[in-house]
């Protein structure tokens, strides 16, 4: 059989067409063009011009992005997205409600324009004519693509020149008296020292002052019976120092060496007032400052240990908030008393079921638990569920670390800028006594089960629409008369209540107290800080009889 037979009854294959060569050249130009065009666009970002910029010593270009103002602080940010969606917008909001001024920056790569990172930047101090302030509050933003912002605090570290990262960094300063029409803001490097200073415009126009006439001291104010007189008011220059509570609150104080050389940071005056009171036309020392300010007609505040108002100010108001102590002789209809109330079987509860009507407000004590576990319904007003834990620390009983009992922290001062955990002297070990957690569960508005978990009893209490202006107190009493310390945990408008009765202890005696808050206020003349001294500082005010 010939080859042609073989081919019979089968279809021949198309010829594919002739492109013509120049059309496959100007084909292949065209794509090329698409891929240069999309790696350029891609690989490369514009530096925004912001408000002020600076190139540093590797070449890199530090841009003041802007100054926000007010108490909404918000920056829009385009961010990687990928190489077929291109970038998103991000909006980066660090408001809180709080009045201040809000710096934020980046830094940029010269040739590709992509932000890198800036972890190694310490601080800024803003300086105008007449003040100099150092910003607080530094923290970094990383944006990385297909994910939320991630925010943090104090020592940054993290991925590096990432290209899907972009870095944002934001810092706090008070609002600052315009006295020109530029400020200068100096940005400061760890190790290096400063590295650039901007030529800021004022964001808002400052100028002008508001009708704050500062009185004379001595200087008295008056709520109800309650008298309060400043008696002096004077300021002196400190470096200060974060320290962590072991209710892991962190504050800045004065530093306990006031000689110390921290270099490129600002020296911080640190306000000390003193006081005297009478209480129904006598002299008291039955009140004490449970909260005090000091503000500024700019609107900005601060505290007697840490002042960043300008001593330039026509005056500051000055405004405390005080209670009386737990130990001052009360009436009855500020009080309740709940005598030889038993201690409860582990796991166990009773009920009290007392209340004090006061100013409007009911206070209940409602039961006492036992240690251990206890799961119980009681009521509460909350919506979903929350969860808090509460430890008392103390000095390490005789017989701790009998039996391997846990282990012994050091709360002390340190040396230079930071936490203030460890020091070769001056320190006292202290130690987790004990320790208690309540956990709520709500379905909707109903509360579902309390479950609580302590070393130690427990007192619940209970007072509704409860505000900052009043004070609730209970102290918790042995049957010889001894107070017992106590922790306390707050869920929506139940108190939980925790204290360690000694051993052998089989009832207590409670004592609620209920006052409401007293309120001065003082308008001065700012004090002129004084250089650093030798002299030590009072961390709390001083209240003369």
């Amino acid at each position: 059989m010939s080859d042609q037979n073989t081919n019979d009854g089968l279809e021949q294959p198309e010829e594919a067409p002739n492109v013509p060569l120049w059309v496959q050249v100007v084909f292949a130009v065209i794509l090329s063009a698409l891929v240069i065009g999309w790696a350029f666009v891609w690989g490369t970002d514009q530096i925004p011009e912001g408000i002020a910029r600076a190139v540093l010593d590797d070449g890199t270009v530090l841009v003041l992005r802007q100054v926000t103002t007010g108490t909404t602080h918000q920056m829009t940010v385009e961010v990687p997205d990928g190489p077929w969606t291109g970038t998103r917008d991000e909006v980066l909001d660090v408001s809180d409600g709080s009045h201040f001024w809000g710096l934020w920056l980046t830094r940029h790569d010269p040739h590709t324009g992509h932000t890198v990172e800036f972890d190694e930047w310490s601080h800024c101090i803003a300086e105008t004519g007449e003040h100099q302030v150092e910003d607080t509050d530094r923290r970094r933003a990383i944006l990385e693509k297909g994910f939320k912002p991630m925010w943090s605090k104090g020592s940054f570290s993290g991925p590096r020149n990432d290209r899907d990262h972009a870095f944002v960094y934001q810092s706090r300063l008070p609002v600052l008296r315009k006295d020109k029409a530029h400020f200068r803001l100096h940005v400061f490097q760890k190790g290096k020292g400063e590295i650039a200073v901007f030529e800021v415009p004022f964001p808002v126009d400052t100028s002008a002052s508001a009708d704050w006439t500062a009185g004379p001291i001595p200087q008295t104010s008056i709520d109800a019976d309650l008298e309060v007189t400043l008696e002096s008011l004077t300021s002196k220059l400190r470096h200060l120092i974060k320290v962590r509570h072991p209710s892991g609150l962190q504050e800045l104080i004065p530093h306990p060496q006031p000689n110390v050389n921290i270099p490129d940071r600002l020296q911080q005056p640190v306000v000390e007032p003193e006081f005297r009171m009478r209480y129904r036309g006598h002299p008291t020392d039955e009140w004490i400052i449970v909260d005090s300010q000091l503000e500024d007609s700019l609107g900005n505040t601060g505290t007697f240990q840490d002042c960043r108002l300008s001593p330039t100010e026509e005056a500051w108001k000055l405004r405390l908030r005080l209670f009386r102590k737990d130990d001052a002789e009360f009436e009855a209809a500020n009080q309740l008393t709940v005598a030889n109330v038993p201690l409860p079987m582990t796991g166990q509860t009773h009920s009290i079921g007392e209340s004090l009507d006061f100013d409007g407000l009911t206070i209940q004590v409602l039961s006492i638990g036992g240690t251990g576990d206890v799961t119980a319904t009681f009521p509460s007003s909350g919506i979903g569920s929350s969860h808090s834990k509460v430890t008392h620390e103390g000095p390490p009983p005789s017989d701790w670390g009998a039996g391997g009992k846990g282990a012994v922290r050091m709360r002390a001062f340190g040396g230079g800028i930071g936490f203030a955990d460890i020091a070769p002297r001056g320190g006292e070990f202290m130690v987790e006594l004990w320790e208690a957690s309540v956990l709520t569960e709500h379905a909707g508005n109903q509360v579902t089960a309390t479950v609580v978990d302590s070393d130690v009893p427990f007192i619940l209490m209970q007072c509704e629409d409860i505000t900052p202006d009043y004070r609730l107190s209970l102290i918790v009493t042995d049957e010889t008369g001894e107070p017992i310390a106590i922790e306390t945990a707050q869920h929506n408008e139940l108190q939980y209540t925790f204290f360690s009765p000694p051993t052998g202890v089989q009832h207590v005696d409670l004592r609620v107290i209920a006052q409401r808050v007293r309120t001065v206020e003082f308008l001065v003349k700012p004090p002129v800080p004084t250089p650093v001294d030798n002299s030590p500082i009072r961390m709390t005010p001083n209240i003369a009889r």
